[in-house]
């Protein structure tokens, strides 16, 4: 038994260094994988949140920036209705009996009808105590179904209201009342001191409603937004039944209204989900936007993908730890074999093992073929022992830590890159970027191998030609990159930069017609010092972003490009205001007109103020946009996401001018399209009208215009532009092509015809249709039966 448990120690202290490794494998897997998990969890969780935050914050910069241009345009429209001279006449008339039919009061009812937005307008005149309502609602204030507005006027104490007054009133239609949610303005003269009521007042009533719908818009799957006042009141949601609904007792809320913060986002449970809450303050609207966002799937899906990675894990360790008791013995054959070598050969005594630090009573093996390798490989390396294909590779990588900024030591890094052939003596280096055109397709049509086996040949081109001109070094960057480190021995002048863009010209147009590649170029700031190179790779990586403003097989240097930006140059939103009301009036040659202006403009500024620009632009369209196909009642047509997603992918500007163009044109066609239809649908309401009521003697243009619901000229106008004929002539051919039937058919005299086709005047019958038959009836009677006898 003492033999037994000798032998099992012997081998156990043989082995000691691989079960302290397998000890150290064991600890290790459970550590990572405990901590990978929960890292993995944290950082996905809170990954959610900020992208989550990102996409509100956008949403919530879109409300926010829509609310207040409607509540400008709002006070700026009640101002003109009070500067209007029929409109004042209104509020401040002292005759009690005007009739609401006269011309001030016709001018109120057109201003509301004009916008659908404006649910009605009313005119308050304290002279003779009436409110004139657009809607046709108009009494005595005393008497006014808007009860509540006399208390607003009277406790109003601005004389514009500096922010909508939310309600919701009760307006009567047709004898019966109907509940409408309204945001209301209010211009007010100076008050009476008797009653506290002003001499004069205009109130506009907007449709919440067509506010809100801006807001469901706006509101994705699993979103909702809103504007709530400091009472915890909803003022604007994406659900329209939520309007003026009390939440301020919900916590969420309740944290937001009573933060010190006047943005931020934050995490909760929202009826048992958990969901994002992004907010912000908008001191100007005095309201507070939320976005709330829920994101319970996602969260599920981490949840699941840590079950999947515990499990894997498992599975890895378990694998791991069988697979390494099997193959212990070979492990540990090499490493007992390293060192009996390492004896041997370099016949280490007992000396040479404590100046190694390493006691009898305590050798390790792996500890003890360490600390020798170690005191070997201490001693310098000659790079001439390796081969061209490995200096090449070194240097490769040192030059391009050394473009990427990411030296620290100088002096030793000199010495390295003159080890591997790199020296820079006297003189200066200029650093040259080349850029792949149209690089996503390049790859799409070659595929990776092909584009692989093209990409070597691009080197090789450029790598040849370059040095016909300088000594030089080619280096492979980004996929659709290539940098060339040129050597300058001579001075820095107008002469160089020529000499460069010589090279750079020949190796564009070689590439171009043996690869049938297309590239653009840009030339860095000259570097006098090794420590200067990595500015030099940054302005060429700045310069190169043009070629998106000047376009394919660009060559791109500082002077080109500071001369074409115009420091004056900004973009203001009032600039796209022409090309917006070319898209409201179908102009597509006046777009196309005033898009270019509004590009010309983009074209003058730096790169990154041009994608600034660019995106306002986007979001101003989407705006227009979305409003025109609203009044159409069309679907949004423009997608800001997809823009700014995609924005880095277009090439040049001019790509971005055609994806506006695309999108005004297709907007316009479909809006006209539909206007014709509707027009077409117009005309066969009418004939199909005429036809059933053509036996009416009162049967003309002005009956239908009124059973039609349209205006007698429009009605005229494109009738005549469809059938190419007037529509009382219209009535005349299918009276008469009835007449002619019953001449006919039935055994009625010409008069009693005319009666039952409409015609009052036998004698204007007559008269119309022998001239327009050439035949009397009688006659056309007799010819009929003539033929059949």
């Amino acid at each position: 038994m003492n033999n037994i448990y000798q032998k099992f120690k012997k081998n156990i202290k043989a082995k000691n260094t691989f079960h302290k490794l397998m000890l150290s494998y064991v600890i290790f897997i459970v550590l990572f994988l405990l901590t990978t998990m929960f890292v993995l969890y944290k950082g996905y969780k809170k990954q959610i949140v900020e992208q989550s935050s990102r996409v509100s914050e956008n949403i919530i910069n879109q409300a926010e920036y829509y609310t207040g241009y409607t509540l400008d345009w709002a006070k700026s429209y009640i101002y003109k209705l009070y500067l209007d001279e029929q409109v004042y006449n209104l509020m401040f008339d002292y005759n009690s009996n005007s009739k609401l039919g006269f011309s001030p009061y016709l001018k109120v009812k057109q201003a509301a009808a004009m916008i659908p937005s404006i649910q009605s307008v009313y005119v308050y005149n304290r002279n003779n105590k009436m409110i004139y309502s657009s809607d046709g609602n108009s009494s005595y204030y005393s008497l006014f179904y808007d009860s509540d507005i006399m208390k607003r006027l009277k406790e109003s104490t601005e004389s514009l209201s500096s922010n909508f007054i939310s309600r919701q009133i009760t307006v009567p239609i047709n004898g019966e009342e109907y509940k409408r949610n309204i945001l209301t303005l209010i211009l007010s003269n100076s008050k009476s001191d008797i009653d506290g009521n002003p001499y004069g007042a205009i109130v506009l009533n907007l449709d919440a409603n067509s506010v809100q719908a801006y807001f469901h818009n706006m509101s994705e799957s699993d979103y909702n937004l809103m504007a709530i006042n400091k009472k915890g009141q909803v003022i604007l949601h994406s659900d329209e039944d939520m309007f003026l609904k009390d939440v301020s007792n919900l916590n969420y809320v309740n944290k937001i209204i009573n933060s010190k913060n006047k943005q931020g986002s934050f995490l909760v449970n929202i009826e048992e989900s958990p969901s994002i809450v992004t907010y912000r303050y908008s001191k100007k609207l005095d309201l507070f936007f939320l976005n709330i966002v829920k994101y319970d799937t996602l969260i599920e899906s981490i949840r699941g993908m840590s079950r999947f990675l515990i499990l894997a894990f498992i599975l890895l360790f378990l694998f791991g730890l069988g697979y390494s008791i099997f193959t212990s013995r070979k492990i540990y054959k090499p490493i007992a074999e390293t060192v009996n070598t390492v004896k041997k050969y370099l016949d280490i005594d007992e000396d040479i093992n404590k100046e190694l630090g390493i006691e009898e009573n305590s050798r390790n093996e792996m500890e003890y073929v360490t600390k020798v390798v170690d005191t070997l490989m201490n001693k310098p390396i000659s790079f001439a022992k390796l081969s061209d294909k490995d200096l090449y590779f070194i240097r490769n990588q040192l030059l391009k830590a050394l473009l990427l900024n990411m030296v620290t030591e100088f002096e030793s890094f000199k010495v390295k890159l003159k080890e591997v052939g790199f020296e820079v003596a006297s003189g200066n280096i200029a650093i040259v970027l080349f850029k792949m055109d149209s690089y996503k397709k390049l790859i799409k049509e070659k595929g990776d191998e092909e584009f692989k086996s093209l990409k070597r040949n691009l080197y090789i081109e450029i790598s040849n030609i370059s040095k016909e001109y300088f000594e030089c070094e080619i280096i492979g960057l980004e996929e659709d990159e290539i940098c060339l480190i040129i050597k300058v021995k001579d001075k820095i002048d107008d002469e160089l930069t020529n000499k460069i863009v010589q090279l750079i010209q020949k190796s564009q147009e070689t590439v171009l017609n043996s690869l049938n590649i297309s590239l653009s170029a840009s030339i860095g700031r000259y570097a006098e010092r090794l420590e200067e190179v990595a500015n030099g790779y940054k302005t060429a990586k700045d310069y190169i972003n043009y070629r998106f403003k000047y376009g394919p097989k660009s060559i791109l240097i500082n002077d080109q490009i500071t001369q074409d930006i115009s420091g004056e140059s900004k973009f203001e939103d009032a600039q796209p205001e022409a090309l917006f009301k070319a898209v409201k009036l179908g102009n597509l040659d006046e777009v196309e007109v005033e898009l270019d202006k509004v590009f010309s403009i983009l074209k003058k500024m730096s790169y990154s103020d041009m994608r600034i620009s660019i995106t306002q632009f986007g979001i101003n369209s989407q705006k227009v946009i979305n409003n025109i196909c609203h009044m159409s009642k069309e679907n949004a047509y423009i997608d800001i996401k997809e823009l700014t997603d995609n924005l880095f992918n277009y090439e040049t500007i001019d790509e971005v001018k055609d994806y506006f163009l695309n999108i005004y044109k297709n907007v316009v066609t479909q809006i006209k399209e539909k206007k014709s239809n509707r027009k077409n649908d117009v005309i066969e309401n009418v004939k199909r009208y005429i036809n059933q009521n053509y036996c009416d003697q009162l049967l003309a243009l002005e009956v239908i215009a009124s059973e039609m619901r349209l205006s007698p000229n429009y009605l005229r106008t494109i009738f005549k532009e469809s059938e190419g004929k007037s529509i009382s002539n219209y009535i005349n051919e299918v009276r008469f092509e009835k007449a002619k039937e019953l001449l006919k058919t039935t055994e009625l005299t010409a008069k009693e015809i005319s009666i039952k086709i409409g015609f009052e005047n036998f004698n204007y019958f007559y008269t119309a249709f022998k001239k327009y038959y050439g035949v009397s009836p009688n006659q056309f009677r007799n010819n009929i039966n003539s033929i059949y006898q």
